[in-house]
């Protein structure tokens, strides 16, 4: 049985502040208010959005890594 006072840390905020999303977090968030996605749904996606940008960091991927991926996947994609 617990004994103290224990602060639960958002530990969502804080990996959002640290990763590569975190100039865009709160323009997606906005975003999907504008679309009219639920609170809910909005905590989810603020959630997975902070674990997928932990991992890619720790996997040693770049916003730039991955910026250029996409394009050559886009150019593959629009030529068939």
């Amino acid at each position: 049985m617990p004994t103290g006072v224990y602060v639960r840390q958002n530990a969502v905020s804080d990996r959002l502040k640290a990763g590569m999303a975190a100039d865009h977090a709160v323009d997606f968030a906005r975003w999907l208010r504008e679309r009219r996605y639920t609170p809910l749904t909005i905590v989810e996606r603020m959630r997975l959005l902070a674990s997928w940008t932990h991992w890619a960091r720790g996997a040693g991927y770049t916003l730039a890594a991955i910026r250029e991926a996409h394009a050559a996947s886009f150019s593959l994609i629009e030529a068939g």
